[in-house]
Order: C-alpha cells, then structure tokens, then sequence
C-alpha cells in the first residue's frame, strides 16, 4: 500500500491560480459587457431591429449569466481549495504538536 503526499503549499498556490483566473475573467466580462451593450443600437428602429434587438438583449442576458455563474464558481472553488490547504496545515501543526508531546520532545 503506498501513501499519499499532500503539500498545503501546492494547494495554497492552485488556489491563488484559481482564484486569479475568476478575478481575471470578471475583468474580461465587463469589458465585453460594454462592447456587447454597445452594440444595442446597431438594429434600428425599425420593426425587425427592434425584434432583433430584443432578442439579441435575452440572448446576451443569459450568456452573461452563465459567465458570471462561471466566474463565481471559479471564485468558490478557489475559497474552498485555500480552505483545504488552511486546515490540512492546522491538522499537520496540531499532528507534530501531539507526537512530539508523546514522545516527551516538547519544543
């Protein structure tokens, strides 16, 4: 049976990565927001622009809404990630702590 290595660092990183990449496609969907919303006025007024327009409006709402959904995911599961690296850090300090009592090596 061989063991498992777990390094908090690594996960602390991947974290921040992650994090990072939420924080940068936030930044990407408001700046896309802003070409998108303007670009509202490039169907006319006439009937068919309106209708397209309209349905361009839906159309991007719920894209936009699956992207910021995306970015809050990516968002929590960076939180999460750093929260596993934080506690598996806690454990291995409170580990050595209680072993170095049982073996009367108190530093």
């Amino acid at each position: 049976m061989s063991g498992m290595e777990v390094s908090a660092e690594v996960i602390g990183g991947s974290a921040k990565e992650i994090l990072g990449t939420g924080d940068s496609l936030t930044g990407d969907i408001a700046a896309f927001r802003s070409r998108v919303e303007a670009l509202s006025d490039a169907f006319g007024g006439d009937e068919l622009g309106s209708a397209l327009g309209t349905i361009y409006q839906i159309v991007s709402e719920a894209a936009f809404e699956s992207f910021e959904d995306n970015a809050d995911g990516l968002a929590e599961i960076g939180h999460n990630l750093q929260g596993m690296a934080d506690e598996y850090t806690a454990v291995e300090i409170a580990n050595q702590t209680s072993f170095q009592q049982l073996m009367g090596d108190q530093a």
